[in-house]
């Protein structure tokens, strides 16, 4: 991937050198063709002159002509990128790991991996050039013309920060992974599309450093695309995709040929660019026997889930929950666990308490392989009021989780409006056969 910029460098470099070396290759035979149909033209020469050129000279333009003008389409082509359909899996931080589960962000993508320089002052593609423009700024500090380039107001997680605040965050962020002042090692990578918002990955063009960074930008109808300054809900897994792909590609290649029960939208009916997440899993109706044609691990990791929620309703005893939390409850959320338990054990005796007063009804499962999303409803509550809690499975055996602070996984799905309302209530309302449950679901074809 980044052998194309390498060698743009290297021939832009050589060519600075020395105006009487002509670089090598395949620019070389672009570059020479057009200097002497320059030459021909700027000195005034007549068909006559032409005319005289021996064959083998003629041949040799007409060559020149037709593959300079055949890498050229190939440039356009490329730089116009390519947009299809992709599954992009999705990471989730469970303490110190992250670890690649079974949801899929489905959405249009763009892929480039081409040097900036391609793009710059191009028909082809201007809004990437329109997005080198911002970054040149930023890069520069050119806070006028930045500031020109962006949305008014901030996004989420940086309301309290003024526009220049977040542009000189920015100017930092490029200053310190490296790209050059006039973005001449500026490798754009792909265009991924979010209902009406773009985002833009990009990295610095060299091989050792395969950190990919990105940047959202909204369309305005007027000024064309605008710096978002910042992601918002679900959006911004889009970051950690993008971090844990750099690192490890072949771990969270594009995902095309599994299957998924389930598809919910993420972006607003209507939107020019539909993005879905795709995922499988269970309803389990209170009340109703539970079939025998669920999957293994699904199944074993909900039996797990209630066997540990019924050992903490019957312990009595410190020493009876530190045994729990050593034996069902990951490193991570073990430490937390005991922790409570150390700091404030009446706090904690109060929620064992509710845990046997109120008993939990699961309600759904979400397949995320190798988490297991337990979605329940304590007894006497609002249909709405429905909480989960994660177990996870490693090298066999199974844990319960938690999803580390701030996670935006957790955020999501535990919102009454953006999830348990649009999805799960219908679903659990719906009919439990398995027709009329998948299609409130809105089932993948």
């Amino acid at each position: 991937m980044g052998e194309g910029v390498n060698l743009a460098g290297a021939v832009s470099m050589e060519h600075s050198k020395s105006k009487s070396r002509r670089p090598e290759g395949i620019l070389g035979v672009i570059i020479g063709t057009l200097s002497n149909l320059r030459q021909i033209s700027t000195k005034g020469y007549t068909m006559t002159y032409v005319q005289r050129i021996s064959d083998k000279q003629k041949r040799r333009m007409w060559f020149g002509w037709v593959f300079s003008l055949t890498i050229l389409a190939i440039m356009s082509s490329a730089a116009s990128g390519d947009l299809k359909r992709q599954r992009l899996p999705v990471p989730v931080s469970l303490g110190d790991r992250i670890v690649k589960s079974h949801l899929v962000i489905e959405c249009d993508v763009e892929d480039y991996d081409m040097p900036f320089s391609a793009f710059r002052n191009s028909a082809v593609n201007p809004d990437i050039t329109r997005v080198g423009d911002f970054l040149s700024a930023v890069r520069r500090g050119n806070t006028y013309k930045a500031k020109a380039l962006s949305k008014a107001e901030p996004g989420m997680g940086r309301k309290n920060v003024s526009i220049e605040g977040n542009l000189s965050v920015m100017q930092s962020h490029l200053t310190r992974i490296g790209i050059s002042l006039d973005l001449s090692n500026l490798q754009i990578r792909r265009r991924i599309y979010w209902g009406n918002r773009e985002y833009f990955t990009y990295k610095v063009a060299d091989a050792n450093l395969p950190q990919t960074h990105i940047l959202g930008f909204d369309r305005d109808p007027n000024e064309g695309l605008l710096w978002s300054q910042g992601m918002e809900g679900f959006e911004i897994m889009l970051w950690h995709i993008t971090k844990q792909r750099s690192k490890y590609p072949q771990d969270y290649d594009i995902e095309q040929s599994d299957t998924y029960k389930y598809r919910f939208a993420l972006t607003p009916q209507g939107a020019k660019h539909q993005v879905n997440l795709l995922f499988s899993g269970r309803i389990f109706v209170p009340g109703i026997t539970r079939d025998e044609d669920k999957p293994h691990l699904l199944e074993a990791a909900l039996s797990f889930y209630e066997t540990a929620m019924m050992r903490l309703k019957k312990a009595g005893s410190l020493q009876e929950f530190r045994e729990i939390g050593n034996t069902y409850y990951d490193a991570y959320s073990k430490k937390r666990f005991l922790g409570w338990i150390d700091s404030d054990y009446q706090a904690f005796l109060q929620w064992i308490n509710d845990l046997v007063a109120r008993e939990r009804e699961v309600v759904f499962v979400m397949d995320a392989n190798p988490i297991y999303i337990i979605f329940y409803r304590p007894k006497g509550t609002p249909d709405w009021y429905i909480k989960h809690d994660y177990v996870f499975i490693e090298k066999g055996k199974f844990f319960i989780t938690r999803i580390a602070f701030g996670d935006e996984l957790r955020e999501y799905f535990g919102g009454r409006k953006k999830f348990i309302e649009p999805f799960l209530m219908p679903l659990i309302k719906s009919d439990v056969s398995t027709s009329d449950s998948d299609k409130v679901g809105n089932p993948t074809p």
